[in-house]
């Protein structure tokens, strides 16, 4: 499973790489917006949040992963959660700056500014769109990592989501002998079964009768 392995990895740089752009850009407009309208809008400093806080849970376990196998950070368990709650935020941040922002409707070359004006529209533009490709991202892996982990169930290995996400060869059957079933037996002492001992019966002749002798 090198390959998954090495596709796994991929994976988690991009994000990290996608989030430090949205981090720089997100921040500048921050900036700008103070500077400009001395308010910043409630889905931009959500975008930076959500930008700081990827950054603060995906760099340390990226690390943990890299320097210690076996890491409890790494099991799949734990990887389907973090991408899956970061997915949800990356959507969230996505959506609404698709929903709250009125630029999302004009082509920047056309506001007819230029200059600053013209150049903060496409760092906006810019930022939802590696906003939505970290949401893609997160959620596609998440989906693929729990296809993965389900087949591994299917074949036997019961412990997939406790191992580490980026190698276990999720298609591999189980190697585990099948375990006879076991036959119990009665917990009471068992004794031989008693034979039945017949003794010879003889006619009993009345006393003080002879028996007369036959010739």
């Amino acid at each position: 499973m090198k390959f998954f392995e090495l596709f796994r990895l991929v994976a988690h740089v991009l994000f990290l790489v996608f989030s430090l752009i949205v981090l720089g850009l997100s921040a500048n407009l921050v900036s700008n917006t103070d500077k400009w309208f001395y308010h910043t809008p409630s889905w931009l400093g959500f975008t930076l949040f959500v930008a700081i806080f990827s950054l603060l849970v995906g760099v340390p376990l990226l690390v943990i992963d890299r320097i210690r196998n076996g890491a409890i950070t790494g099991m799949v368990a734990v990887e389907l959660a973090w991408t899956g709650i970061l997915g949800v935020f990356w959507l969230a941040a996505a959506g609404s700056q698709a929903g709250s922002a009125i630029i999302n409707e004009l082509d920047c070359s056309d506001l007819g500014f230029g200059g600053e004006i013209e150049s903060q529209c496409h760092q906006f533009k810019a930022m939802e769109a590696f906003s939505w490709l970290n949401w893609l991202l997160l959620w596609g892996w998440t989906l693929a990592l729990l296809v993965f982990s389900i087949i591994a169930l299917t074949r036997g290995n019961k412990s997939v989501f406790t191992s580490p996400a980026g190698q276990t060869d999720y298609f591999a059957r189980s190697s585990q002998p099948m375990v006879p079933p076991v036959q119990y037996q009665p917990t009471g002492a068992s004794y031989p079964p008693m034979q039945q001992q017949f003794s010879p019966q003889y006619a009993q002749q009345p006393m003080g009768h002879p028996v007369a002798a036959q010739v």
